[in-house]
């Protein structure tokens, strides 16, 4: 999943992963790249700000990807970190337990 994971509410972030869960084979693996909450840059804090009054415009949202995928049964493998537009972003790999 890339930049689509943080589009979803917490209630639908469970599906979703209970999806991805159901989908994959036993030694299959979930990657997915998002905005990240890890690192509060004044560029994601303007970005947060911005989007309160457009949040159609800018609609995805920093999340902590590695604690959403170890909440819901996934353990993650790998994490790298990058920016993207000055953004904090993160990309994960992570098996179903």
């Amino acid at each position: 999943m890339s930049f689509t994971f943080e589009l979803f509410s917490v209630d639908e972030m469970q599906q979703v992963l209970g999806e991805c869960r159901r989908v994959l084979r036993p030694t299959g693996r979930l990657g997915v790249t998002s905005m990240s909450s890890h690192e509060r840059t004044a560029m994601a804090r303007i970005y947060e700000g911005l989007r309160k009054y457009f949040p159609t415009l800018l609609d995805c949202r920093p999340i902590p990807v590695e604690t959403v995928l170890e909440v819901h049964h996934f353990d993650v493998r790998q994490v790298e970190r990058s920016t993207m537009a000055m953004l904090p972003v993160a990309i994960a790999i992570a098996e179903p337990r």
